[in-house]
């Protein structure tokens, strides 16, 4: 209480001292806080890869088709990218297909000398009824009918041009077997894509309507159930690829990130091989991540030169403050020896003083200079980076060191 009372009897001469400790805190910690928006500006610039470029996109093939093997994979896959990727994954898109299939009217046998024969495939895909449209039929039924026949949909556009209609059926033979008995089809529905544009579709149109040119490809869309259901009870021999596209949101990965996820993602595919094989693991995340963060090492030197000199300055200003007040107060220092104060006592006293003005530093001084800081978005050096929007900021706890510092 002794030393509130002596600041609020000397409170014009601290009010040139508070600003003064609020104006070195902000200048230390506006150091730190200037070059986290600066790497943030690169890593967003260094980001400007197509979006489906920088996802995770990872490839298992002839995979036996397997339900609760198939769970138990996506599961150990699922926890390593989440942590490779620390906190930016955003939605996960899973895809099966089957092997080929060589497709032929029901009852009938495909010419295996005709290298133009038409091809089959069952798929699933993740949320597929939330980014396409029933133009005509209905959903299959999960299960097979009566007599062992499977419902699927196919791509409109891949009924119109290979003149496939609602209520066809087709005979589907697997190609590594000719004696095993064929799989029988019902096309039920006939799907249009909402928006092949859309993040969903990969930029690939053709995961919906495949546009092989020298033979038809039927893309037999089925429920991930059925499709883990009748093709692999009927012919236990067929296999699978996997497809799996792990979507990163940009707007969460910053520079404080970088080098971990560069690292987590680079490692991601030997660090899978000893459980899931065979896998691929397809991404241009950590190579643009590691390029920034070897650019990133050119721009902290001069950073750090900057910081050297303005830490100069304020110390200076420290010593000439530090100084005055000696020199304001040495009277009154001399007055309460006089009256019995020990040495150790004055110390406690003027320490008590020093740690309530660090205190206001400490607590004002980072976010007065992220403040300032931020308003440097709309100026002209950083109007084209920024799009003319205020410095996104990040406080650091080694913001609210250098403050504690000064």
């Amino acid at each position: 209480m002794l030393a509130i009372r002596r600041m609020l009897g000397n409170w014009r001469l601290l009010i040139s001292v508070v600003a003064g400790t609020l104006v070195a805190g902000a200048i230390l910690a506006s150091t730190v806080v200037y070059a986290d928006a600066i790497r943030d500006l690169g890593l967003d610039h260094a980001l400007e890869e197509s979006v489906h470029d920088l996802d995770l996109r990872l490839t298992q093939t002839n995979i036996a088709i397997r339900a609760q093997l198939f769970a138990e994979s996506q599961q150990r896959i699922d926890a390593a990218v989440r942590e490779a990727l620390r906190g930016t994954g955003g939605a996960i898109v899973r895809q099966g297909t089957s092997a080929t299939f060589y497709s032929s009217p029901p009852g009938g046998r495909p010419d295996l000398d005709d290298s133009a024969r038409p091809r089959a495939n069952f798929r699933f895909r993740t949320n597929l009824l939330d980014h396409t449209r029933l133009s005509d039929g209905r959903l299959p039924q999960p299960d097979p009918t009566a007599d062992g026949t499977i419902e699927v949909m196919l791509g409109a556009a891949t009924a119109r041009t290979h003149g496939l209609a609602l209520g066809d059926r087709l005979d589907l033979h697997p190609f590594w077997d000719e004696k095993i008995e064929p799989l029988r089809v019902k096309i039920v529905g006939l799907l249009e894509p909402n928006d092949l544009s859309d993040r969903y579709w990969n930029g690939e149109a053709a995961l919906l309507d495949s546009a092989t040119p020298r033979w038809p490809t039927y893309l037999l869309f089925v429920s991930e159930q059925a499709f883990f259901g009748e093709p692999a009870r009927a012919i236990p021999s067929t296999t699978a690829r996997y497809r799996v596209v792990y979507q990163v949101e940009r707007e969460r990965l910053d520079s404080r990130l970088a080098s971990g996820v560069a690292a987590g993602v680079a490692g991601l595919e030997a660090r899978l091989a000893a459980t899931e094989h065979p896998l691929r693991v397809e991404t241009k995340l950590d190579q643009v991540l590691e390029t920034f963060d070897e650019k990133l090492f050119f721009v902290r030197i001069p950073l750090f030169v900057l910081l050297l000199q303005i830490g100069g300055v304020v110390a200076y200003y420290l010593l000439v403050v530090s100084t005055m007040l000696i020199e304001r107060q040495a009277e009154e220092i001399a007055t309460l020896r006089s009256r019995g104060a020990t040495t150790p006592q004055l110390l406690a006293q003027y320490g008590i003083e020093a740690v309530i003005l660090a205190a206001l530093a400490v607590g004002a001084g980072p976010p007065l200079a992220a403040a300032v800081i931020a308003t440097l978005g709309p100026t002209p050096a950083f109007a084209d980076l920024s799009g003319g929007a205020p410095l996104e900021v990040h406080l650091s706890g080694l913001a609210f060191a250098l403050a504690g510092a000064g």
